[in-house]
């Protein structure tokens, strides 16, 4: 197949609307018609047959003129690339030319802008920029907050396309979880969604960061065109939906296991419920995906008792012990010899216990010539768990692409979604008969229309594992069974090590729970795209098929068309959280502490004078709250400063408790078990304290502690021990430990005096390490070049 560009006089109209404002570099909005070359690509097939396709009507000269009318790109930078991209998208044939400009100071690049502009209608459908200047020095705060920022946003989407600025309506759902910036480079992001019909349109969306200088950073628009958008009448009232949803609504409960426990983690019993959309016409169950009922799954586990005892865990396998294991279960297929064997060894925080398998390969030792001459892959995996024999997974791939035709050959099915179904479900039996009676089956596709698919090799069966009607969460069994041979072709058992009840505990009313989960959502009418089949002419379908865009007997649709619908939107964007099911209380998925599901507030800090200082650690939970109360006026730990200090220099967020959990303990007294555990790994490994017998974690912090603390932040510990460099005319210099450290932060306005004096020992209160941690934030950003 032989491709080649040619270019064909036309004249087309470009509608230029061009922004006016502060944040980015504009000119007036034009319309102006230009000349332009058709890029036209031509395709040769090897019978003989030509097919001409139309690429854009934009050359790249055009594409580069329009793209200055949008963003006037600075004189000083220099085309680095041009690409003319094709989208074969629902709605017809598009292009796009993908523009990127960078600076150069030397070798070194020190900005680039990249502009996207529709082939077509010279319409900006992305931009984005930055600049690499080590001299650059944001200021904290930053010059324009979150509210300053969307003023910006929206004058410059109404510049830059006024008729899109009209269908669009700014998203304020994420506002609830924004939180302060820690340091001066920041970007807001403004987030707006299409309406048609006064109908929210989730899947058009258009958004803008803005950054702390006010200046427009970047901008995505997703606009799909010529969408068939069902009328709106008829609807169902909101009420009613409400009610459907209610009454609709499967709740199922799960053993939830917080993934940033430290040590023995501990189970906890978890509500859980799957969100759905209904017609808004009939109020019926829908899909996008054509389904018109909820799939249905076995609700009985496979046994009705277990059929083997679990294995011990005292085997020591050689590399033969585990082929031979694997080789008992599966039919390693003819012609198939060893590759690889490899023995692992490793920790396992889950249990504490060091745990080893091996993995094993293998190919085929005398490759077949037709197959090689089509580059056919093929290959076996296998897993054993070392030490207890079990197999965890198996995978016998068969890649059945063949390049040559840009075709995968079709699988005929010789068997029965029945004769599947039992196999995999005996298979389970003999592979795992400790677990026989807790494993459900619940698949996730519906096997009769994988049985009908010519291009799936396999019938996949998921398990999952139930004990006493408590679903554990993680834990599943899958296996794959060869439509054509029958033959066993993938099986994956992930089980955990940890100990779970096997008697579901006392939880609260189904109809209680189904009232706290739901009470998480907003009911929204919305439009949504079916996702039919698409039709394709003939041509396109050759060109995608020579292209290996698609795949043989793949149906395009000409029209995509968007149904009505009522679907269930989350009110908080925060971290992942549960309904605890035995005390009806939301539950952090990290960690298993309670939470609040609205924005954290205090009673005790609206008249103090930290309140802004207290009110940002608040928000990244650098503070710990007790009943209501932050208690601004007592005296803080030094594991709570240590917390806040780690969490301010993170960028808000906590260190990886997970990572650390194998981790030995570096003091006696904050083992892996303590709340600060993390916190203080993570300050030892950045220097900010030193390595000792014990920490304290519950003493006092002192304002001579603190001083050490913020300077080492800073990276000037050492420069803080030339004492007799710095202005220490504070009259109890004498009593101060680290003399540097209090003379920096004092001479950085970060820590003050009182009176002419230090007050070293004085106990440093919640307000007062609050206040200097947002003061460090400050100073920050002038005296380090890299944070």
């Amino acid at each position: 197949m032989i491709v080649k560009l040619l270019k064909m006089a036309s004249t087309v109209a470009v509608a230029s609307a061009l922004l006016l404002s502060t944040a980015a570099p504009a000119v007036m909005a034009a319309s102006t018609e230009v000349s332009t070359s058709e890029q036209t690509m031509i395709i040769d097939y090897p019978d003989g047959k030509t097919q001409r396709v139309v690429e854009a009507k934009l050359s790249k000269e055009q594409a580069i003129e329009i793209a200055n009318k949008y963003i006037q790109i600075p004189s000083d930078y220099k085309l680095q690339s041009a690409n003319l991209n094709s989208d074969w998208s629902n709605s017809g044939s598009s292009s796009s030319w993908y523009l990127n400009f960078t600076k150069q100071d030397g070798e070194r690049t020190v900005g680039g802008i990249s502009v996207n502009i529709d082939g077509n209608t010279g319409r900006l459908q992305n931009y984005n920029s930055y600049v690499n200047d080590p001299e650059y020095k944001p200021s904290f705060p930053p010059k324009v907050n979150f509210n300053n920022g969307k003023a910006i946003a929206d004058k410059w989407l109404s510049s830059i396309n006024p008729k899109e600025y009209e269908q669009i309506k700014y998203n304020d759902r994420y506002e609830e979880a924004v939180k302060p910036p820690l340091d001066g480079n920041v970007q807001y992001n403004y987030s707006y969604v299409r309406l048609v019909n006064g109908v929210p349109f989730p899947q058009d969306t258009v958004s803008v960061n803005v950054n702390g200088d006010g200046q427009v950073v970047s901008y995505y628009s997703n606009w799909t065109p010529n969408v068939k958008f069902e009328a709106k009448d008829n609807v169902i009232p909101l009420a009613d939906a409400l009610k459907i949803f209610r009454n609709k609504s499967q709740l199922s409960l799960l053993y939830q296991l917080p993934y940033q426990v430290q040590g023995e983690k501990k189970p906890y019993t978890a509500y859980m419920m799957d969100t759905f959309m209904l017609n808004a016409k009939s109020g019926e169950w829908w899909s996008p995906y054509g389904d018109t009922i909820a799939p249905s799954m076995d609700d009985k586990p496979i046994s009705d008792k277990p059929l083997g005892n679990k294995p011990a865990s005292n085997l020591k396998l050689t590399k033969d012990d585990a082929i031979k294991k694997v080789e008992q279960s599966f039919t390693i297929p003819q012609g198939y010899t060893l590759q690889n064997a490899s023995y692992n060894e490793y920790f396992n925080p889950e249990n504490n216990e060091n745990m080893s398998n091996w993995s094993l390969s293998w190919s085929l030792s005398a490759p077949d010539k037709e197959l090689t001459k089509r580059r056919v892959d093929s290959m076996v995996y296998a897993n054993v768990n070392a030490s207890t024999g079990e197999i965890m997974n198996y995978n016998y791939y068969v890649n059945n692409y063949d390049p040559l035709t840009g075709t995968t050959a079709p699988v005929e099915a010789k068997i029965t979604v029945d004769q599947a179904k039992t196999k995999a479900i005996e298979f389970a039996k003999k592979m795992v008969p400790y677990y026989a009676h807790e494993l459900v089956l619940a698949n996730t596709q519906d096997p009769q229309v994988l049985l009908k698919d010519k291009n799936a090799r396999t019938l996949e069966f998921n398990f999952k594992h139930v004990s006493d009607g408590v679903t554990i969460g993680y834990n599943n069994l899958t296996i794959s069974i060869d439509k054509e041979t029958g033959e066993i072709t993938n099986y994956y058992a992930n089980f955990s090590l940890t100990e779970y009840p096997t008697k579901k505990p006392s939880v609260i009313t189904l109809d209680k729970a189904k009232d706290l989960l739901l009470s998480q959502y907003d009911v929204e009418l919305a439009y949504v795209t079916e996702q039919k089949p698409m039709l394709l002419n003939d041509q396109r379908y050759a060109l995608m098929v020579a292209s290996g865009e698609i795949k043989p007997n793949t149906e395009v649709s000409k029209t995509p068309e968007a149904k009505l619908v009522y679907q269930l939107v989350s009110k908080y964007q925060r971290e992942p959280f549960f309904l605890d099911a035995i005390t009806g209380t939301w539950k952090s998925m990290s960690t298993g502490d309670q939470i609040s599901l609205d924005k954290v507030k205090v009673v005790d800090i609206d008249n103090h004078w930290a309140k802004e200082a207290l009110q940002l650690m608040l928000d990244y939970q650098a503070l710990d709250i007790k009943n209501g109360k932050v208690s601004p006026d007592e005296s803080i730990t030094k594991g709570e400063m240590v917390k806040m200090l780690v969490i301010t220099m993170n960028g808000g967020y906590s260190p990886d408790f997970y990572a650390m959990a194998a981790r030995k303990n570096s003091f006696a007294d904050v083992t892996n078990q303590s709340k600060y555990f993390a916190y203080v790994e993570t300050a030892l490994d950045r220097r900010l304290i030193d390595k000792a017998d014990k920490f304290n974690p519950d003493q006092k912090m002192t304002r001579d502690d603190m001083a050490t603390l913020i300077v080492r932040a800073l990276g000037f510990d050492k420069l803080a021990q030339f004492s007799s460099m710095f202005n220490t005319s504070f009259t109890d210099v004498a009593d101060v430990k680290n003399q540097g450290a209090a003379a920096i932060a004092i001479g950085l306005g970060i820590m003050t005096v009182d009176n002419g004096m230090f007050n070293p020992k004085k106990e440093v209160t919640r307000a007062d390490a609050a206040s200097a941690f947002y003061r460090y934030l400050q100073k920050r950003s002038l005296v380090q070049t890299n944070y």
